[in-house]
């Protein structure tokens, strides 16, 4: 019996390093259409590589942007730099509040913000965080944060990435990547924000879903602001502009509206606050071309001094 129990730990355990071993080997050398259950890209759309090279040299901040690509995108650094406030956007695609709050978790102690613009897409609520986990994964640190945050997005290409990315991260596979600050019309600009460099809507309209937020999005949003209170950081909670036209077909932005309301948090809907022009300041149905970010971000700083809700290192 004893002898069965020792061949078959063997077993598993030859098993398992036969397994991470050909997942390693798979990824490096086969094509992403024969990794269905596999995705790390440095690199990846957003420049989020270079975002998180840079926050790590970066400390004691003024406002930290967190949020989707309506925050990278719609956050301009360099505007709020300009106007006296030390910012950084830690904004990532498709970021999920439970991205968030491992950014939050692993970020915070360094940047000291003395305010968080949390940007509060309602679809970001009804996603699994898959594509956003798999982004930090392959881009940012791995830590005790990193596996709370898969956990919570557990499945098996979730499983197969860590592993792989935990490998590719200890033996330097990725150690000379340089990413190119302009990837066709992106530009990333000094303090996280991606410059699209695209004026005209193209986009063809699309259909809008009524959709319910995850619970586990909701449970990672309530301690997001757990974490800033018990930090004594104001979270200000943003509704950044889209279209008139897919706004008006969105069904569910009353119940976030309200959702947000009910936390007592200062909430700014800017598409209740802002007339734009969809065609004019808008480069998709739901992002602000560089035209519609700097109306956006002048109205933001308007809103945010008037309320007294953030200061400079300065004052």
């Amino acid at each position: 019996m004893l002898r069965f129990i020792k061949n078959t730990v063997f077993f598993i355990i030859l098993c398992g390093v036969f397994y991470i071993v050909a997942l390693v080997i798979w990824n490096k050398f086969m094509s992403s259409k024969l990794k269905p259950n596999m995705l790390y890209y440095i690199g990846a759309y957003g420049h989020a590589h270079t975002r998180f090279q840079e926050v790590k040299q970066t400390k004691d901040i003024d406002i930290l942007f967190i949020g989707s690509s309506h925050a990278y995108r719609g956050f301009d650094t360099e505007f709020f730099n300009q106007a006296g406030y030390q910012s950084f956007n830690l904004g990532t695609s498709s970021q999920s509040p439970i991205q968030s709050e491992a950014l939050l978790k692993r970020y915070l102690d360094t940047l000291k913000p003395k305010a968080v613009v949390f940007e509060v897409f309602p679809e970001v609520f009804c996603l699994d965080g898959i594509e956003s986990t798999l982004d930090l994964i392959a881009n940012d640190q791995l830590d005790q944060f990193t596996f709370e945050m898969a956990s919570k997005t557990w499945n098996t290409k979730v499983f197969n990435t860590l592993i792989y990315g935990s490998i590719a991260k200890t033996f330097g596979f990725y150690s000379d990547f340089k990413e190119p600050r302009v990837k066709d019309i992106d530009e990333y600009v000094t303090g996280g924000y991606v410059r699209k460099n695209k004026f005209e809507n193209t986009a063809s309209p699309t259909q809008a879903e009524t959709l319910i937020a995850h619970e586990k999005q909701l449970h990672a949003f309530e301690s997001m602001i757990s974490i800033l209170q018990s930090r004594n950081i104001p979270l200000i909670l943003v509704y950044a502009p889209i279209t008139e036209n897919f706004y008006n077909k969105v069904s569910y932005n009353l119940n976030f509206d309200s959702l947000y309301k009910q936390t007592a948090l200062p909430y700014f809907n800017f598409n209740q606050l802002l007339e734009l022009v969809d065609s004019l300041h808008f480069y998709d149905e739901h992002h602000l071309n560089p035209n519609g970010v700097q109306i956006f971000n002048n109205a933001l700083l308007d809103t945010l001094t008037q309320n007294q809700l953030i200061v400079s290192h300065g004052s």
